[in-house]
């Protein structure tokens, strides 16, 4: 008895077959993985753009009725520096969402009236403020705030806010955003790391 080779094909799949079915599952699962990279990291983008305007509306309110800006360090009249984050980024476990609690804030940012809306954060925080000079002397601003100023003493009072994030969950390099009292955009330094 002869045996009928077009039987034995529709009782199962050939290795090429399972083949392209493996290799069209790994490039699905890719693209979905990507995907979700992506969504993700413009989410914690999106809590950075609502916590650098709520940062700008609350020094601004702060500024018309006391006529200074306010450090975010621990309290409006110390000075601040742009190392010391709020709440401060793991070592290890990044990108992940750090709980937060009133009781826990910076007493500038209670001051401030800064409110994230939420329970946690994934980025950290921090805000640098100082008074104007003229004679260009005792400017206070951190590297990065002291490049966004234009490396030049505003006369008049100022702050820079920055935020950074641990997009990728590698240490190093984070993704860090800035923003100041004379502009309305937000910088984007390393964008997605």
């Amino acid at each position: 008895m002869q045996g009928d080779s077009s039987g034995m094909r529709s009782r199962g799949f050939t290795l090429i077959e399972l083949m392209i079915a493996v290799a069209i599952i790994s490039v699905l699962t890719t693209l979905a993985v990507l995907s979700f990279k992506r969504v993700s990291s413009r989410a914690r983008a999106s809590e950075v753009y609502g916590m650098l305007g709520e940062v700008r509306s609350k020094e601004e309110a702060y500024r018309a009725e006391f006529s200074v800006y306010c450090n975010a360090k621990t309290d409006c009249a110390s000075a601040a520096d742009e190392t010391t984050f709020y709440p401060a980024l793991l070592t290890a476990q990044e990108p992940k969402l750090k709980p937060i609690s009133a009781g826990t804030w910076p007493v500038a940012w209670t001051t401030l009236g800064i409110s994230a809306g939420k329970s946690a954060l994934y980025c950290g925080y921090t805000i640098v403020a100082g008074a104007g000079s003229t004679s260009g002397t005792g400017f206070t601003a951190g590297t990065m705030g002291a490049a966004f100023l234009g490396g030049v003493q505003p006369t008049g009072v100022w702050w820079y806010a920055l935020a950074t994030c641990d997009q990728d969950g590698r240490t190093g390099t984070n993704t860090v955003y800035e923003t100041a009292m004379n502009t309305a955009t937000i910088a984007v330094i390393n964008e997605g790391q």
